[in-house]
């Protein structure tokens, strides 16, 4: 009887193409690791260097040196890695990464205490070219974190792709640890369509069908450098994630997953307006009026594409576009009114503090999102039914964004004290000065004022000083942050 076979603890699967010149202290890396079962596969993705001969200057049984005949792309050599491998987990460093010494074993360590896992990952060191380091934490966190069955998949659909915990944050492919089986079972695949972004679709779809750990200590050393493959999802990034987010729609959609599909629409439109604003900022949409005739087209084209899935279509546009126009305000000759203009019905927004309120709007916005159900749910525990809201500002576009999704009060009107804005409308909403709002009695419960920090608190002192207001709350914006 022939002896039973044995198979590595871990399989280290190491995909490279012409990056001779560092793989070597990826190899080096592994090789030093303190946790000694593992196999080590170095897929040579058909490379025009010395890759072969660095492979080689190595002796150590472990090591097995496979060369593909013709070029796959780095998406099928994953896939490739997955069909050799024979380890019970898997990992596979980048060719100019390194782990760290306790990496696999603390890596292992996650995965054997808990069985669901499908994928453990750990944060990274960022180094240099030249191997110098960069930065401690690639996301500075205070503990690990463990992803429920949907959970990230939740978190990236909601708010987007973006390095910060706070809004779905990317994990790092070259410190992730797979458990083969479970893969095996499931069918699993990178997805090739995805391009750079397969490995942030992959943890998405990990996550709709087993768990996830993050360690929040690296594990390893993250090279940072213009030939790097991440560095490709930022150049040209809006077409990426137009690429990112259109296979994410159809992978949950196949998986039978509509909310979480919807979720992305209104990333979709975003990323259609950044790649518009990237057009802008190049001169070639040949100015505002043009623009704003493109951004008509996009909108038709977008509620023929996705309808009744944007209950405000407009409203989604506004943090982009004001970001983005923030952004670029020096580079790009731009009459700023003219797109707020657009945007708003025909009110004016013309913040003194453009970055301070940039920066708040994307924290609230957070903020209302991941807080006690959201905004309207919160409203309607406290016990406002019927409100209005006071400014006709960015801030009131956000809470009818959030209400119009997921749900709240009804808005009743927009009042404003700016006189040349009354009898115009605001997203189908009239605006009106306060004292005739409350003159005609419209029998709201609650008024929120939003309008900016340093106004916020005479408003108030205003509205409460109102004849038959007969309201119950007015509270301003900020009594719905959560620091």
């Amino acid at each position: 009887m022939p002896p039973k076979q044995s198979f590595p603890k871990i399989s280290v699967v190491v995909p490279s193409y012409n990056r001779a010149h560092l793989l070597g202290q990826t190899i080096a890396s592994v090789l030093s690791q303190n946790f000694k079962d593992y196999e080590l596969l170095v897929l040579d993705d058909s490379s025009t260097d010395n890759t072969g001969d660095v492979v080689g200057s190595f002796s150590d049984h472990r090591i097995t040196y496979i060369r593909n005949t013709k070029n796959l792309g780095f998406v099928n050599n994953w896939n490739k890695g997955l069909d050799v491998a024979t380890g019970e987990y898997v990992i596979f460093p980048g060719d100019d990464d390194l782990l760290l010494p306790d990496c696999l074993g603390t890596l292992v360590n996650i995965m054997d205490d808990d069985q669901k896992l499908a994928m453990v990952t750990s944060n990274a060191s960022l180094i240099d070219i030249f191997g110098e380091q960069q930065s401690d934490y690639y996301i500075k966190l205070d503990r690990d974190l463990y992803f429920n069955v949907g959970e990230y998949s939740k978190q990236v659909c909601l708010n987007g792709v973006c390095n910060d915990v706070s809004y779905g944050f990317c994990f790092q492919f070259p410190g992730s640890m797979f458990r083969r089986q479970l893969l095996k079972e499931s069918a699993f695949r990178f997805r090739q369509e995805a391009g750079c972004f397969a490995d942030m679709l992959a943890f998405v779809e990990l996550n709709l069908k087993f768990p996830l750990y993050f360690i929040n200590e690296p594990q390893i050393l993250r090279r940072i450098h213009t030939g790097q493959l991440s560095f490709h999802k930022h150049i040209g990034n809006t077409q990426n994630l137009m690429i990112f987010f259109s296979c994410l729609k159809n992978m949950l959609e196949s998986y039978g997953v509509p909310y979480l599909s919807k979720q992305l629409t209104g990333h979709i439109l975003l990323v259609r307006i950044h790649i518009l604003m990237e057009q802008l900022a190049h001169n070639k949409l040949g100015g505002v009026k043009l623009f704003r005739d493109n951004i008509s087209e996009w909108l038709i084209n977008f509620q023929e594409e996705y309808p009744d899935k944007l209950p405000i279509n407009r409203s989604l546009l506004v943090l982009a576009l004001f970001n983005d126009i923030y952004t670029l305000r020096d580079s790009v000759s731009l009459k700023e009114n003219g797109v707020f203009a657009f945007c708003t019905d025909d009110s004016k927004l013309l913040p003194s503090n453009r970055g301070e309120l940039v920066n708040d709007l994307y924290r609230w916005r957070y903020s209302l999102r991941n807080n006690s159900g959201g905004l309207g749910q919160r409203m309607l525990n406290s016990g406002m039914k019927r409100i209005a809201l006071h400014g006709a500002s960015l801030f009131s576009l956000l809470v009818l964004e959030e209400i119009a999704l997921h749900g709240g009060p009804s808005v009743i009107a927009i009042l404003d004290n700016d006189e040349h804005k009354w009898e115009s409308s605001f997203f189908g909403l009239q605006i009106m000065a306060p004292q005739t709002f409350f003159e005609q009695d419209h029998k709201v419960d609650s008024v929120i004022i939003c309008i900016g920090r340093g106004s916020d608190q005479s408003v108030k002192t205003q509205l409460l000083g109102m004849p038959n207001n007969n309201i119950n709350f007015v509270l301003t914006w900020m009594d719905f942050f959560d620091n």
